[in-house]
């Protein structure tokens, strides 16, 4: 997901999980783990998955398996400086990941129709815990940080019985421009681990037919 202008610095970070998120289709016994509890959903960006972290006094800006040296065109820093995450991460003092989308023109081929580039963040790890937030300290975080939430359509308990209905539910989804979305990602309001997917994070995604249709992906 590299092109000439970011380089490589070092392998991603041990102490940070990658944000990789299965698919619901693949691990269709999430669908009954989720059932009774709270959930949020929220939108996908189309975009590349950035990492911007600080532990113990050292800043780093990754890409989905990669950390980055700092350069002016890397889309990746950029979004670091943009939100001025060095000064306000060391001024936190935690120990603390962010991870979002970076999404905008030349990524992704734009499909949200914005016109410079942006960071949507989905999740907070405490690197000194070694766990993500729960959904209502990520958002206190987000926001205290200055950053920008990817958009969530659903919190309550959840209502899907099946994966063909999650799946329908994601095909429902527009960005803001109109465009379909690429899909869905419920996680419960409170963090668990997944029988279903092998003592992970349970978390799930669900991606849009309509968008698959639409964009042959």
């Amino acid at each position: 997901d590299l092109n000439a202008e970011e380089r490589p610095k070092a392998n991603f970070p041990f102490y940070i999980p990658k944000s990789d998120t299965e698919r619901v289709q693949a691990y269709p016994g999430v669908i009954e783990e989720f059932q009774g509890r709270e959930v949020y959903v929220t939108v996908k960006s189309d975009g590349t998955s950035t990492t911007i972290f600080q532990r113990n006094g050292e800043f780093g800006v990754c890409s989905r398996n990669l950390e980055l040296h700092d350069t002016p065109t890397s889309k990746y820093w950029r979004m670091a400086r943009k939100y001025d995450l060095k000064n306000k991460l060391f001024s936190y003092g935690k120990n603390l990941s962010i991870q979002g989308e970076t999404y905008g023109p030349g990524v992704q081929k734009n499909k949200l129709g914005v016109k410079e580039l942006d960071l949507a963040v989905f999740d907070i790890f405490d690197i000194g815990a070694g766990r993500y937030l729960d959904y209502a300290d990520q958002q206190n975080v987000i926001s205290m940080l200055g950053l920008v939430p990817v958009q969530t359509v659903y919190v309550g308990k959840f209502k899907w019985g099946s994966v063909d209905e999650l799946i329908a539910y994601a095909s429902t989804i527009n960005y803001p421009n109109g465009t379909p979305a690429e899909g869905i990602v419920v996680r419960p309001v409170v963090e668990a681990r997944s029988e279903a997917l092998e003592g992970h994070r349970l978390a799930i995604k669900a991606i849009s037919p309509v968008f698959l249709m639409r964009y042959g992906e």
